[in-house]
This record gives C-alpha cells, sequence and structure tokens, in this order.
C-alpha cells in the first residue's frame, strides 16, 4: 500500500515528501503528476533512496522513497539511513558543515524528523 508523508519542521523550516511503498515506476508518476522534471531509472537492488531536486523556479523538493516498511530492523535502517541523507543534504544548503558548532543542529534536525516520520509509519490501532 502506498502511503505519502509530508513533514514540515518548524525551526529551520525545512521538510521533507517521504513516500512509503513507492517502487521506482510509482516514484517516477508521482514525479509527473507533482510536475518535477525529474526521472530515475530503475533499480531492484535498492530499498531506498534520497532525492534533493531543485526546478527551473527554484523550488526544492526533498524527496525520501521507502520501498516497503514494515518495522524490522533493516526496513527501520533504510529509514534512518535516508533520513540523515536528507538531514545532511538540508544543512550543507544552508553552509552549515558538521562539526562541533554545528553538531546541535544536525541532532535536532535528526530527532525532529525521525520522531515525525516514526509517529506517522506507526500503525493504527
Amino acid at each position: 500500500m502506498k502511503k505519502y508523508y509530508y513533514i514540515k519542521e518548524p525551526v529551520y523550516g525545512s521538510s521533507v515528501n517521504v513516500l512509503v511503498g513507492y517502487d521506482d515506476k510509482a516514484l517516477n508518476a508521482y514525479f509527473k503528476k507533482k510536475d518535477i522534471d525529474y526521472r530515475i531509472k530503475e533499480n531492484k537492488d535498492i530499498d531506498g533512496r534520497f532525492i534533493w531536486h531543485t526546478n527551473d523556479e527554484g523550488a526544492i523538493h526533498n524527496i525520501i522513497q521507502l520501498k516497503s516498511f514494515d518495522w524490522t530492523i533493516p526496513a527501520q535502517s533504510v529509514a534512518v539511513h535516508e533520513l540523515l541523507h536528507f538531514i545532511f543534504t538540508e544543512l550543507r544548503s544552508r553552509s552549515m558543515t558538521l562539526g562541533e558548532d554545528s553538531e546541535e543542529a544536525y541532532v535536532y534536525l535528526f530527532c525532529y524528523y525521525f520522531t515525525e516520520l516514526w509517529k506517522r509509519l506507526k500503525p493504527k490501532k
């Protein structure tokens, strides 16, 4: 089942679109539907990816694709891996390289997005 989550963070104003259950074909259809001029090549060997795309108007699209998510440790690992790619890219785009002076920003964003994503992924009772 395909699920879509939009998460916006209030301090830096960053945001990410998380697409769960989207294979590569479905992800390309999402790009087309959202008029995002970006396509990926199908790759059955990966379980997820992070995509950072800027269009001609300067709009930034942060997208995490998780081909599946089932609460196993490997699935959680893929989600965290892609989340970290997003956070590193987001803060680098603001000229914040990871170091002693910026460590708190990285940790804050990771904790914020991890908590918000896990709340959304949590099965409804």
